[in-house]
């Protein structure tokens, strides 16, 4: 239990419930759902959110929860679900970093308390991925571009995508908004688009959000596989 969860979380996850009350551990997306819980009530603590009624009684299960002295400042968060997106880009830390600070999700000199809360928190998702994610969250970044067949839709709206990316600013409402205008563009159904991407980067026809997945990756290795799908991809024999 402590290799997948936060040792804060497990605690927050005993001292929230009542004595005689059966817990039930889920090593699945409960867990994801545990962690956000947890975030939303240090966020309270720490008078960032809003308090809800009844929550009063709450802030003592946050002190309660923490294996050290309470922080007098927020540790900094990143959600649970978007690191275990990052960690199946990026294993290594150091690498994982240097994603965090080039969008802007954590500064660039990171104190050392919270670079080591953060790094602990991604040993976890880490684990969580290889052990216990459901399949529909992994993937994989191919380094190479996939054996791919695509219709000649799908080629006028990577085409037209591409040329959108190409002056956008690299944030997920920026990349999220260009896919829209490229499926409207070329009269391609959404999901047909959003299949398109993940077909050429991670060779299967779902994935992680777009707009925040993309973001996380190279601007210019995005642009490059799009180039890489236009030129290369064999054209389906039944266009419609």
């Amino acid at each position: 239990m402590l290799k997948t969860t936060p040792p804060e979380v497990l605690r927050f996850l005993i001292m929230n419930n009542k004595p005689n009350k059966h817990i039930i551990f889920d090593t699945g997306f409960g867990l994801l759902s545990l962690v956000d819980e947890y975030d939303r009530l240090e966020r309270v603590y720490y008078g960032v959110d809003e308090k809800t009624k009844g929550m009063k009684d709450h802030m003592k299960t946050y002190e309660l929860s923490q294996p050290h002295l309470v922080s007098k400042k927020m540790p900094h968060q990143i959600p649970y679900r978007h690191l275990a997106t990052l960690v199946q880009i990026e294993e290594n830390w150091l690498d994982l970093k240097k994603i965090l600070i080039r969008t802007e999700q954590i500064p660039e000199k990171l104190d050392e308390k919270n670079e080591r809360l953060l790094k602990q928190r991604v040993e976890h998702v880490k684990y969580w991925v290889k052990k216990y994610a459901p399949n529909s969250v992994k993937f994989e970044v191919k380094k190479k571009l996939p054996g791919v067949s695509l219709s000649e839709k799908q080629k006028d709206f990577l085409r037209t995508l591409k040329d959108l990316l190409k002056s956008e600013p690299w944030k997920p409402e920026n990349i999220h908004s260009a896919i829209y205008n490229a499926v409207e563009k070329t009269n391609l159904k959404a999901d047909e688009g959003f299949k398109t991407l993940y077909q050429i980067l991670l060779s299967q026809n779902k994935g992680p959000r777009a707009g925040y997945f993309l973001s996380n990756l190279e601007k210019d290795f995005v642009l490059k596989r799009i180039k890489e799908a236009l030129e290369n991809t064999s054209l389906k024999k039944n266009n419609k």
